[in-house]
C-alpha cells in the first residue's frame, strides 16, 4: 500500500514544507528502502525519513500489526521552507497511512519546531 503526506505550514510568517511518498510491505524484517529517482535526498534525510517511519511503525505493532518494511519512492523539499523536524513529521504520516491507518490520527503540534504524534481514538 502507498501513501502520500505532505506538511504545509506557516508558523512565525516562515514556511514550512515537504512532501514525502512512502509504499509499505510486507516482510519478515524491517528495512527502509529508497527508490533511485529519490535516492538524492537519504544522505540529508536519511535519518529523519527513518525516525518518522520508525515512530509510526512502532504504533503500529503496539496495536497488534506486524513488522512491515518501507520504500520512498517519491520526496519534495522547497530548499528554504525545510529542516529535519518537518521531515520526520511528515514521514510519520505517510508510513502511518501506508500501515492503512487514518490521517486524521496525526496530531502536528508547535513549540519552537514541529512535531508529529500519533492519537488513536477508541
Amino acid at each position: 500500500m502507498k501513501a502520500r503526506a505532505k506538511f504545509a505550514r506557516v508558523k512565525n510568517r516562515r514556511g514550512n514544507f515537504a512532501e514525502i511518498e512512502i509504499e509499505v510491505y510486507q516482510s519478515d524484517k524491517h528495512c527502509i528502502k529508497w527508490d533511485p529517482c529519490v535516492s538524492e535526498y537519504k544522505s540529508e534525510y536519511g535519518v529523519f525519513v527513518a525516525k518518522g517511519i520508525n515512530k509510526a511503525l512502532d504504533i503500529h505493532i503496539e496495536l497488534g500489526g506486524s513488522i512491515s518494511s518501507f520504500r520512498v519512492t517519491d520526496f519534495v523539499e522547497l530548499v528554504c521552507d525545510i529542516n529535519e523536524y518537518i521531515v520526520e513529521c511528515v514521514a510519520m504520516s505517510a508510513a502511518w497511512q501506508a500501515l492503512g491507518h487514518n490521517e486524521g490520527d496525526i496530531v502536528y503540534e508547535y513549540t519552537d519546531y514541529w512535531t508529529a504524534r500519533i492519537d488513536v481514538k477508541d
